[in-house]
């Protein structure tokens, strides 16, 4: 017993070093029934807004008492990741603007999931500011992070198989969400002239629903590749070149160059506003986009001192290597919530809360 003795000492203002403490984000994701946890293990910055995470489900079978978070270890596949999510919550809720990349574009990717993927955990990384997992459909190596308590930043790489027919896609869908058929309407359209996606997503899920109107999520979407071609989809029906669409069922898609190797892809999310969640890309992004080197791994970079400030206020001991682990990984999931919802739209004074 004298393993599980942690000793511990809080050093107010005192950053203790540059890396991040012993994680397993994984505690918490199991489990069944009453023993479920609930708890997503993709990124974000403390208490931020922006919880970029998989979904998953078992053979295209998502139980909902399983999936309050989104996510359940036991899955085989990743339906798409989403950038909302509760976190030990006993009720499934959230799972907003789904993304996935996928190497072929029909009628069948679009149906009932068809864009998700086979997966094996044990490709499969997740500690403060990065998530990573190998996609086995598409073939492609899936990476997270965060830029800011608003924006996600996704990198999909493109394994070359030596398939021709291969084809470089990603797709969005807005009318995602984990309560099944909690969206009321999704919207997305395209702006050729700044080559952004953008929309948002009226949802009642379990918990968003009880006030009788349900919430608004809104979102813009950036690609740092070219496109080779786009579309949306409205139901099990395609439409190449189209720029907007919107629906319960109803999605967009971008295409890219073959030799394009991989693809980053920034969405930044608010509760109150397209205007809103452009404002908030932009307060994030300086974060990182303004220092030299990958884009990716600066935000990487940024969300993971973030992290490394908070919980290296906290300086423990213990005999038990895998102890200290779980302390710190616990201490990780206090800080995750509660999260943002309130942000003051610029220039007007408006803002968005609870009444409670």
């Amino acid at each position: 017993w004298l393993g599980s003795i942690v000793v511990v000492t809080v050093l107010f203002g005192v950053v203790l070093s540059a890396g991040v403490p012993p994680l397993n984000l994984f505690i918490g994701t199991g489990g069944e029934g009453y023993g479920v946890g609930s708890i997503p293990p993709g990124v974000q910055v403390p208490f931020g807004m922006m919880r970029l995470s998989p979904d998953t489900s078992y053979d295209n079978t998502a139980v909902e008492w399983n999936h309050f978070g989104g996510y359940h270890y036991g899955d085989n596949e990743i339906r798409c990741f989403s950038h909302t999510h509760m976190v030990g919550a006993g009720l499934p809720d959230y799972g907003n603007i789904g993304v996935m990349p996928v190497r072929e574009m029909n009628e069948h990717t679009i149906r009932d999931y068809g864009y998700r993927s086979k997966v094996d955990h044990k490709n499969e990384k997740a500690t403060a500011g990065y998530y990573s997992i190998e996609l086995i459909t598409p073939n492609s190596l899936a990476e997270l992070t965060v830029a800011g308590t608003y924006t996600g930043v996704h990198k999909y790489t493109f394994h070359n198989d030596g398939n021709a027919n291969r084809q470089n896609f990603i797709i969005i869908d807005p009318s995602h969400t984990v309560t099944k058929d909690a969206c009321v309407h999704a919207e997305v359209g395209y702006n050729k002239s700044n080559k952004e996606f953008s929309g948002s997503v009226l949802m009642k899920g379990s918990l968003t629903g009880r006030n009788g109107k349900g919430i608004y999520v809104y979102f813009v979407a950036n690609f740092s590749e070219e496109l080779v071609s786009h579309g949306t989809w409205n139901g099990s029906h395609l439409h190449p070149n189209n720029n907007s669409t919107n629906g319960i069922q109803c999605g967009a898609y971008a295409e890219f160059e073959k030799s394009v190797s991989s693809v980053a892809l920034t969405i930044s999310i608010s509760f109150q506003s397209i205007n809103q969640a452009k404002m908030n890309q932009l307060s994030d992004l300086p974060n990182c986009w303004t220092k030299p080197g990958d884009q990716f791994s600066n935000c990487m970079a940024y969300s993971q001192a973030k992290w490394n400030e908070l919980l290296s206020l906290v300086s423990a001991e213990a005999v038990d290597s895998d102890e200290l682990t779980k302390f710190y990984s616990a201490l990780y999931h206090v800080f995750t919530v509660p999260t943002t919802f309130r942000r003051t739209l610029y220039g007007n004074g408006q803002s968005i809360a609870y009444d409670t």
